[in-house]
């Protein structure tokens, strides 16, 4: 499912830990190549992270009325399985992009300007991310020993400087390809899901620490083949982000990857305390996002929500699209678009005003 094919080499550190580090080549691409239908897009302005004045505390006012799709593109390489976090007056997006200078990870105030960090460590795709305390957990793929992909782990205090990875279920399906972490906290305990196979799995910790200790996982019923998972809890309830196959009237007739991934929200049943809840969505709901100039061949990729109610009333839900089924290995040059929703029924594109 990913824009990119990490290759991947083990080094040993002094200590004799592996550590894993992805190549982002396939990643990027030659400017020049930047199809036809692309030409008109407002490209993303970037500066190094620490040369912009101290942002003022707080969420920021985002100017919606005059923001435009898609919200971050690179003409040197495409983004997509993303994941947007809000800390610390900032708008974060993971995983890394491929810049003129090089891969690197952005955060902004406005969905306009972008600071970006080349320091970063790399970790791999579909980041999903767990706030415990002060310290930042993700979980996301990269290529393994003993498989494609396998499920790692690495944590931060800052977004900034991150752990080693480290494989975060090595027993578990050994072997076996695992793609599209998702990870939350119930009744004391941790919950993930993963993709093995075509199959969706989901899993509970052993005990309430996050100590890597899983217990056996299980299949999970989604009402049809889904991907790129992400655990919400909406006013007391859990639901699921996903990404689904098309329904009629949004398959783009690009390849089968780029013509056929579309968003869905599920709601579990019961009240996530029992394994067997994160076995059972339902309520499989598309969300039937409008077409735009930049997005005709891959429409809403791996839709990633944030419910920002708390902070200016609206959910979020950051999306991939693109207008080519032919480069990045056919996964299409991705960019990425945004639209926000007071009830999660009615969404709006940027420019676009309630009540208008």
């Amino acid at each position: 499912m990913e824009c990119l094919r990490i290759a991947v080499c083990m080094v040993l550190l002094a200590a004799g830990t592996p550590a894993f580090t992805p190549s982002m080549a396939s990643w990027r691409i030659d400017p020049n190549n930047i199809v036809p239908a692309d030409e008109n897009i407002a490209w993303s302005h970037f500066m190094p992270m620490g040369r912009v004045a101290v942002a003022a505390p707080g969420f920021p006012k985002i100017d919606w009325e005059n923001l435009q799709n898609p919200i971050l593109a690179s003409k040197h390489g495409a983004i997509k399985n993303q994941a947007v976090l809000y800390h610390d007056g900032w708008f974060w997006i993971f995983p890394r992009l491929e810049l003129e200078q090089g891969a690197a990870f952005v955060r902004t105030r406005d969905f306009k300007t972008y600071e970006y960090l080349m320091s970063a460590p790399v970790f791999g795709m579909a980041p999903r991310f767990y706030r415990d305390a002060e310290t930042w957990h993700v979980f996301f793929q990269l290529s393994a020993p003993d498989a494609d992909r396998r499920i790692y782990h690495a944590s931060s205090a800052t977004l900034t400087g991150w752990t080693t990875p480290k494989e975060a279920w090595a027993q578990v399906q050994p072997g076996k390809r695992h793609i599209d972490p998702a990870i939350a906290r119930e009744g004391g305990r941790y919950y993930a899901g993963f993709k093995s196979g075509q199959q969706f799995y989901v899993m509970r910790s052993v005990g309430d620490a996050l100590d890597f200790r899983w217990e056996t996982p299980v299949k999970a019923h989604t009402d049809g083949w889904c991907e790129a998972y992400q655990f919400v809890k909406i006013d007391g309830q859990w639901h699921m982000m996903a990404t689904g196959r098309a329904p009629q009237g949004f398959e783009t007739g690009g390849n089968g990857y780029t013509g056929s991934h579309e968003p869905y929200l599920y709601t579990m049943q019961g009240d996530g305390t029992e394994l067997a809840h994160w076995a059972q969505w339902t309520n499989k709901r598309h969300i039937p996002l409008p077409f735009s100039d930049w997005n005709r061949v891959m429409h809403a990729n791996s839709a990633y929500l944030c419910d920002w109610r708390d902070h200016d009333g609206w959910f979020y839900l950051f999306f991939a699209g693109a207008n080519d089924d032919t480069l990045c290995r056919g996964r299409g040059h991705c960019k990425i678009g945004v639209a926000r929703s007071r009830d999660l029924v009615r969404w709006y594109l940027p420019g676009e005003m309630e009540g208008k």
